[in-house]
């Protein structure tokens, strides 16, 4: 299983959490690397890309391995 996390920086016009600072946080769990490829070739996903490309500033997102996943510990 892999996450992929981080943050996108995009003009403050645009849809985001902090709309001062234009961010948009990014977190997907996906099984594998080719899931997410397939993912990342959708149409709509490469129109999204290419409508909105002009209007990012900074992209700084990671894809972590992990191992499995478990409940929270009882608090």
């Amino acid at each position: 299983m892999i996450f992929v996390a981080g943050t996108l920086t995009v003009k403050p016009a645009l849809l985001a959490e902090d709309p001062s600072l234009g961010l948009v946080n990014v977190l997907e769990q996906w099984t594998d690397d080719a899931a997410l490829a397939v993912h990342l070739k959708q149409p709509w996903v490469v129109e999204f890309f290419n409508k909105y490309v002009g209007h990012l500033l900074a992209i700084n997102i990671k894809v972590y391995d992990i191992s499995g996943e478990r409940a929270l510990p009882a608090m």
